[in-house]
């Protein structure tokens, strides 16, 4: 649509998902002494960087030229048979408050998020689609097992001067869904997640609401902290209704450089997707690719 980690401050969290290059960014503060710490909590694929419904599309740019040589119909249809474009997302992620209560750590979010779809070799570099997301987070630790409870409002838009020129029909698509996702952490070395959600007051109102997620990431405990950097991998598998539970299946693997610029993590991956668009659109037109994904944490 995504671990509970130790920060100073609230992270600001920024998802990438491209065929080609994707970026992410999340942001965070300088560590603190070690008594001073406190807990952040995030339940979330936090290495696969999943982009879906739950979230919001990727940017994916993509030309006038592709579109009028590949004689499709629908920018639907390019993004599904186009073999590599470029992509990335921005939104953040806030801590509102936190607390500890005995052994359990609990915080109360914001999350905020819009992602596009641009044709730069327009004019006007015209806006072809535009998905918003704005949510509130109850997130919940105990030891190596967290949770999160999320209410969310997601919509997707078409641009208008990509409207007036190609006379594409328009889904005026918009939701607001809840979701669970519930995790747990072996040793640092894995970590497994799943969850559910449920939509109401979807438009179009046929939109089946029910939706599954599940996936695990994995950190090699070599080499040692000290080196700095480290192999990891992970995979994210959701399942929706509307798509009569077909897996829309994300996968990445590759290494993890830490303290880039002190306190930042730089992350390069392998990328594997297999499923129904992100893109909010378009989403029950099927896209498969390979790509490269760099994904800086600051």
């Amino acid at each position: 649509m995504k671990e509970i980690k130790r920060k100073k401050l609230a992270n600001a969290l920024v998802q990438a998902l491209g065929a080609g290059v994707a970026l992410t960014v999340a942001a965070t503060a300088a560590h603190a002494q070690q008594a001073q710490r406190v807990e952040k909590i995030e339940v979330t694929g936090s290495n696969i960087k999943r982009v879906d419904q739950e979230t919001v599309a990727p940017i994916e740019i993509i030309t006038r030229d592709q579109i009028e040589r590949s004689g499709q119909a629908t920018v639907a249809e390019v993004l599904r048979n186009i073999p590599s474009n470029t992509g990335g997302s921005f939104g953040e992620s806030f801590a509102i408050y936190r607390t500890k209560l005995g052994p359990t750590y609990w915080e109360i979010g914001l999350q905020a998020g819009v992602f596009s779809i641009f044709d730069l070799n327009a004019p006007s570099f015209d806006l072809v689609n535009a998905d918003y997301m704005v949510g509130l987070p109850l997130s919940f630790r105990y030891e190596d097992f967290s949770s999160q409870l999320r209410v969310l409002h997601s919509s997707s838009h078409l641009g208008d001067e990509f409207l007036l020129r190609t006379r594409t029909n328009r889904i005026n698509l918009s939701y607001q869904k809840i979701d669970l996702k519930v995790s747990y952490e072996f040793r640092e070395l894995l970590r497994v997640y799943a969850g559910g959600g449920w939509l109401w007051g979807q438009d179009p109102s046929t939109l089946d609401p029910w939706s599954i997620q599940y996936g695990l990431e994995l950190t090699s405990p070599w080499p040692a902290r000290p080196a700095r950097w480290r192999p990891i991998a992970a995979v994210d598998v959701q399942n929706q209704q509307e798509n009569n539970w077909s897996s829309d299946v994300s996968a990445r693997a590759g290494i993890e450089i830490d303290g880039v610029l002190l306190t930042r993590k730089l992350q390069f991956l392998l990328e594997y997707f297999n499923g129904h668009s992100p893109n909010g659109q378009f989403y029950k037109d099927r896209v498969q690719y390979f790509g490269l994904g760099a994904h800086f944490h600051f």
